[in-house]
């Protein structure tokens, strides 16, 4: 395929499949990767002359582990565009789960995202997505059957809500001066909630006024 496709930008020329009669081609090529094919190249598992006809104005563009200002502008993008193809009430993130996903390592790049953003406005049973709807559907005995890949990233995902979650209910502890009852009443939870995620976190040392 490589020499093929040399040819075609080369000689501009072709064969379609089955046929025999020789046809040219004015069209440009635009070509992605992500791997590095000057490396590859050197090692003789890409064609050098290829590589070079390929390589006449290259733009890299970053992951999205280097680029997570945009974050917010994709997620709105890809839950606008799965509520519409599933038919689904969601329309926006809440702040926790944004952050969540700030800081989580996004080996998969934008197909990783655009995955687990498309699975949570599947089980999101509300308009705004929130940190159960990215790794567990509650009411539901089963989760979604995934790949090995995704099951880690889905942990390493959970892990960080957690992490934001306790950070989060501590500042707004601190803010409130223990008060159980204005912390729950900001963070837009039950007092028994805020219990249970204070037990969760060990944080019961820190006993409030209500």
């Amino acid at each position: 395929m490589q020499i093929k496709l040399l040819r075609v930008i080369e000689e501009k020329t072709f064969e379609r499949v089955g046929e025999t009669e020789t046809r040219y081609s004015g069209a440009r090529v635009i070509a992605a990767t992500n791997k590095c094919l000057k490396t590859l190249s050197e090692k003789e598992l890409f064609r050098e002359d290829l590589y070079h006809r390929l390589n006449v104005i290259s733009l890299e563009i970053p992951s999205l582990n280097q680029r997570k200002e945009d974050l917010p502008v994709l997620v709105r993008h890809f839950i606008q565009k799965f509520a519409q193809k599933h038919k689904r009430p969601v329309k926006m993130v809440d702040e926790w789960t944004l952050a969540a996903l700030h800081d989580h390592i996004w080996d998969g790049n934008i197909r990783e995202l655009e995955n687990i953003i498309e699975r949570a406005v599947i089980f999101s049973d509300s308009g705004k997505i929130g940190p159960a709807d990215l790794w567990n559907v509650a009411g539901r005995t089963q989760r979604p059957q995934v790949r090995r890949s995704e099951q880690v990233s889905d942990l390493r995902l959970a892990e960080a809500l957690e992490k934001y979650e306790e950070k989060h209910i501590l500042k707004t502890l601190s803010l409130h001066e223990g008060n159980r009852y204005l912390t729950a009443k900001c963070l837009g939870v039950s007092r028994a909630t805020l219990f249970n995620k204070m037990k969760k976190y060990g944080l019961m040392e820190r006993r409030g006024t209500a």
